[in-house]
């Protein structure tokens, strides 16, 4: 287990990083695409993705009936990509809170002024841009692109 001071220090380093980011008013610009363990798919077009400084990462549908939760994240950069391993993960619809049960999760952001390549991908990132990919423990994939629309404190 991870010591508590070092879950801390990422939380503060990636609120820092998207506090030294230029953002802009919400543009909802993501995309999220989710893979049931059944072979179903759903995707969400213009999910607006919001920062509150140092708790949690908020992907909210755009007819605002859904919204997942990111609350718990080691971070550490790669360049100057941040690139956050997630360990918690809840989704609130319909006024009810539900804890989901993941295997893996990864974040990709980009919180500097100038697009950045992914380390060891053909992929990059534009300023503001995140990309998530997370798998839970009973088979359904999640994968988000898009950009950072708001900021909190």
């Amino acid at each position: 287990m991870r010591p508590i001071f070092r879950v801390a220090a990422a939380r503060i380093a990636f609120a820092a990083a998207v506090l030294c980011a230029t953002i802009s008013p919400a543009t909802a610009q993501g995309v999220v695409k989710v893979l049931q363990n059944d072979g179903s798919n759903q995707v969400y077009n213009n999910v607006v993705i919001d920062y509150k400084k140092g708790i949690e990462l908020r992907i909210t549908t755009a007819d605002k009936k859904g919204t997942l939760i990111i609350d718990n994240a080691a971070c550490s950069y790669v360049g100057e990509i941040i690139r956050c391993t997630v360990s918690s993960l809840s989704l609130r619809q319909g006024g009810v809170m539900q804890r989901l049960d993941l295997e893996r999760g990864t974040i990709y952001a980009n919180l500097s002024s100038k697009r950045q390549q992914l380390p060891l991908t053909s992929q990059s990132l534009d300023p503001r841009g995140i990309l998530l990919a997370l798998r839970t423990k009973i088979g359904t994939y999640l994968t988000m692109t898009g950009a950072i629309d708001s900021q909190a404190s």
